[in-house]
């Protein structure tokens, strides 16, 4: 796999997300099915009515993905991708 290809937390995380990126997005991946691109239309409501996520740790998350919007785009534009993590648990 490509250097730039790095699963979704790894991604918020390196962008200085607070709050553990890598498990809130495997929170928001469980509980909504969330792929890259339905992240931005993500509301605080959304996140809130997870397990794991309280009003503040909503607000900074919505926050944090509206403050990086531009840049991660623009990553993705210059061939960043990532992995979409999949649950380790058999069905």
């Amino acid at each position: 796999a490509s250097k730039k290809d790095k699963n979704l937390g790894q991604f918020l995380d390196a962008l200085g997300f607070k709050g553990g990126a890598k498990n809130k997005i495997k929170l928001i991946q469980q509980n909504l099915g969330t792929n890259f691109n339905d992240l931005f239309k993500l509301k605080v409501e959304d996140l809130v009515s997870i397990k794991g996520f309280g009003e503040k740790s909503a607000q900074d998350f919505i926050s944090a993905l509206k403050a990086n919007e531009d840049l991660i785009k623009e990553l993705i534009s210059l061939g960043f991708t990532y992995k979409e993590e999949k649950s380790s648990e058999a069905g």
